[in-house]
């Protein structure tokens, strides 16, 4: 640039001095001056464009380099919360095993009258079996036939733990139906265990010399009042 600026100058001043020849020479001069200009220029932006291109390559594989590290870290700490989660839930589960172990869980009791078993008794033994996978723990209950008003003064009769899907008699109770009997006898029994208490409807009828129950099992509410149901069977 410095030298084409030099030979610009001087033709500017001299101009009246040049031959033809000369002022043909220092135009070629000139355009070869340009010439080789241009093409510095072009070479230095090409090498700037390089430049920068591998900056930018650096810096891509700067902030590649960088967020790959984050999706790492973010990717262990996802795994360890997922790994914390699954220990939280193998907890709680364990928990609540071992909760429904203690309570009683979700087991309940119910009461069905059972054909004579020729003890030499009259009537029919109604029989309570534990339903569920867990000891019922403290249980008792009572029962009385159903004739109106329900007698809050019956006793419950402690069965002690009753475990999961074990049989025990009602003690000193048998259900009289005579072989000329054909109506439903209905009885009411309240139970009550460490994880609850229940209402039981027990509807029995003689069916020769068999005899065919249904009940109805509900939550336990005030006498009369059932609460939700729970179980309902006939057999």
């Amino acid at each position: 640039m410095a030298i084409l600026a030099v030979g610009a100058i001087i033709m500017a001043v001299r101009p009246e001095h040049f031959t033809k020849i000369e002022r043909i020479g220092w135009v070629v001069i000139a355009c070869g001056l340009f010439f080789v200009e241009i093409r510095s220029i072009n070479n230095e932006r090409d090498q700037h464009d390089k430049e920068q291109s591998a900056v930018r390559k650096e810096e891509e594989l700067a902030f590649k380099s960088i967020a790959d590290g984050i999706t790492t870290s973010i990717e262990k700490n996802q795994q360890a919360f997922d790994a914390t989660m699954r220990r939280m839930q193998g907890l709680t589960k364990l928990s609540k095993e071992s909760i429904d172990q203690v309570t009683g869980g979700r087991s309940y009791p119910i009461a069905v009258a059972t054909t004579n078993p020729n003890d030499g008794l009259a009537g029919f033994p109604v029989t309570i079996f534990n339903s569920g996978p867990y000891t019922l723990y403290g249980l008792s209950a009572s029962i009385q036939e159903v004739r109106g008003v329900f007698d809050m003064s019956i006793p419950q009769h402690n069965f002690g733990d009753l475990r999961p899907y074990d049989l025990v008699d009602f003690p000193n109770f048998r259900v009289q139906l005579p072989e000329s009997d054909k109506k439903d006898r209905e009885y009411a029994l309240v139970f009550r265990a460490r994880n609850g208490g229940w209402n039981e409807y027990l509807h029995i009828r003689r069916n020769g010399t068999s005899i065919r129950n249904a009940e109805e099992l509900y939550s336990l509410q005030f006498p009369g009042k059932p609460g939700k149901l729970i179980a309902k069977t006939t057999f």
